[in-house]
């Protein structure tokens, strides 16, 4: 086994790299020109330099690679639909074009493509994507998805929300209003969504990876049980060593807010999407994963909320956490969290055993 990791100096794709090493296996990791570790990288992983829009270096990153794990993206709400078009649509177009027949592509997608205003109640891979118009990352990962499934060797799993040690891309979003003080739950934070480790989600997308039959191409990938939104957010906060939050603001006022705002032309203080998130029931099944792959869980919400403490605590606290590690450019808090990840993560060590099982 050849892997290859696009992302891999983001959360879930370090996460992967680091159980790779763990388990004996050197992966290659695509890094752009920018990151500390286009010139310093951990000696265990074999780097190609360069971006999803450098046709010749992601040529030379997927020669020989049996599987590419994709994780590279533009993740976010915010980001234009240029941005979110180059990165998350002709840039995976680009990869599964570099690819070899033989090789086997995984993407991480995003629970995203089927958001809509409404309640999802035990949604499933028949949903429809591009149900709404107004969230551009949703639209651009449907893009992707249809990309890498049109691809003979090309599968997709879509997680919710993603959390462990080693986040800095969505625990910053929980830390940064607490800290600042500006946190409200809407309506108690009593609707009930997803979540998924990193290193359940990695275990999934392995699993996926070893498929031998390709009539399904598309899957979620949740934990065993959804949670509300307000507990699973406390549960964050308290294994940073914060007090959790019970400030609460009505529902109807913000959604009454954000409707003025964009009437008056103003960018909502929540972006639609997050609206959505923090108001309205959305589980997930993920059934089709488990039946035919075998997954299962491979870390618990206890043991992953023990684990967050303990990387929290070794990168300085919750402060040292909230500005994320701004594209590479928080050099320290990338090398810290490779270390913990690669020498001391509990859930990495039980991963590096699921990838070569």
């Amino acid at each position: 086994m050849k892997p290859g990791v696009t992302g891999a100096t983001g959360f879930v794709g370090m996460v992967h790299a680091a159980a790779l090493c763990q388990a004996g296996i050197r992966p290659r990791i695509l890094v752009r020109s920018t990151h500390p570790w286009a010139q310093h990288a951990p000696d265990e992983l074999e780097v190609v330099v360069g971006e999803l829009g450098d046709i010749e270096a992601l040529k030379t990153f997927a020669r020989g690679c049996s599987h590419v794990f994709h994780y590279a993206a533009r993740a976010s709400f915010h980001a234009s639909e240029e941005q979110l078009q180059a990165i998350n649509v002709r840039g995976t177009g680009n990869l599964v074009q570099a690819l070899s027949d033989e090789t086997r592509i995984v993407m991480a997608s995003t629970q995203a493509v089927v958001l809509r205003d409404a309640d999802i109640v035990e949604g499933d891979e028949s949903l429809s994507t591009h149900a709404v118009d107004f969230d551009a990352y949703g639209r651009s990962k449907a893009d992707a998805e249809t990309l890498v499934t049109s691809y003979p060797n090309g599968f997709v799993v879509r997680p919710p929300w993603v959390w462990g040690a080693g986040d800095t891309n969505n625990l910053p979003t929980v830390l940064k209003p607490k800290i600042r003080g500006y946190m409200r739950f809407i309506d108690r934070g009593q609707n009930r969504v997803e979540t998924v480790h990193a290193a359940n989600l990695v275990a999934a997308m392995h699993r996926v990876a070893m498929l031998t039959s390709r009539d399904d191409r598309v899957f979620f990938a949740t934990d065993e049980a959804p949670v509300k939104v307000g507990d699973f957010t406390n549960e964050l906060l308290s294994a940073c060593d914060l007090d959790v939050e019970s400030r609460t603001v009505p529902g109807w006022l913000m959604r009454g807010y954000s409707v003025l705002r964009r009437v008056r032309g103003r960018r909502p203080v929540i972006p639609r999407a997050s609206l959505i998130y923090m108001t309205r029931e959305q589980t997930f099944s993920d059934a089709r994963l488990r039946t035919l792959t075998g997954h299962k869980d491979i870390v618990s919400r206890g043991h992953g909320l023990e684990e967050l403490t303990q990387w929290c605590r070794k990168m300085g606290g919750p402060s040292a956490l909230i500005h994320g590690r701004k594209q590479g450019q928080n050099q320290d808090l990338v090398n810290a969290t490779w270390s913990f990840l690669r020498n001391e993560s509990p859930s990495v060590q039980t991963l590096s055993a699921c990838l070569t099982s």
